[in-house]
């Protein structure tokens, strides 16, 4: 079998993703906003993937904002003291990277969330950061790609020690030309309580690749808006 094939975990979508095993989670100590943002998790929620699959040119910015005013920026990781009262931030981060052949998925994502935060009771121990995340199943071949009619199921999901919110995806859009023209995808699924919820693709015959752009949030005011260029692949 090709070389496409030492890239494991098809069927997920590979996107900025934290989670309980990152190498610098979400979190806010004292007055002091600390984060990494592994750019290429895999849809299972125990992959925290900072590796760009052998890409010779990958870009990665992540920005880091207290309503209007940009507080830190980097690569991928930022750290920004804060103010001690409550207020809304946003976290921007964008990755893009060259295609390969055996990895040609994923070339350019924009995930922005926004997320609420206080100084944590205990200056000295550190309190997660409420970042709703976005987990995706798609069910797709050995190289990557699904059928034109495949269902996508997209999942928000809370990272462990976050305050309990309820989740809910609001809306979903999906792109065959690489972004150029967006479809507002309808959505099976809500009210479901948890947020997931699933779509057929209509991939025209001409399609190559399906981009996707998602909005979710909890019900404590936390979002998330990501954008995955060649979620994945179409079989032609």
């Amino acid at each position: 079998m090709g070389r496409t094939t030492e890239v494991t975990w098809f069927g997920t979508v590979f996107r900025p993703r934290f989670n309980d095993h990152a190498f610098v989670p979400p979190t806010r100590t004292g007055n002091v906003i600390e984060l990494a943002v592994p750019a290429w998790g895999d849809s299972g929620g125990n992959h925290a993937t900072y590796d760009s699959f052998r890409s010779g040119t990958v870009k990665e910015t992540a920005e880091l904002y207290r309503g209007g005013t940009l507080l830190a920026s980097g690569w991928g990781y930022v750290q920004a003291e804060v103010p001690s009262l409550k207020g809304t931030y946003r976290l921007v981060h964008t990755g893009s990277r060259e295609a390969t052949a055996e990895f040609p998925y994923s070339t350019s994502t924009r995930t922005e969330w926004t997320f609420t935060s206080a100084a944590p009771h205990s200056a000295q121990e550190p309190e997660q950061l409420p970042l709703v995340q976005l987990d995706y199943n798609l069910p797709t071949s050995a190289d990557g790609k699904a059928t034109r009619n495949a269902t996508l199921l997209v999942m928000p999901v809370h990272l462990a020690g976050a305050p309990p919110a309820a989740l809910q995806t609001r809306k979903m859009e999906l792109s065959y030309n690489d972004g150029a023209t967006w479809t507002t995808a309808p959505l099976t699924g809500r009210g479901n309580g948890n947020g997931n919820v699933s779509t057929v693709l209509k991939a025209p015959k001409a399609a190559q690749y399906v981009t996707t752009r998602v909005q979710a949030r909890d019900t404590r005011g936390n979002t998330i808006t990501q954008t995955v260029v060649r979620a994945a692949g179409i079989v032609r």
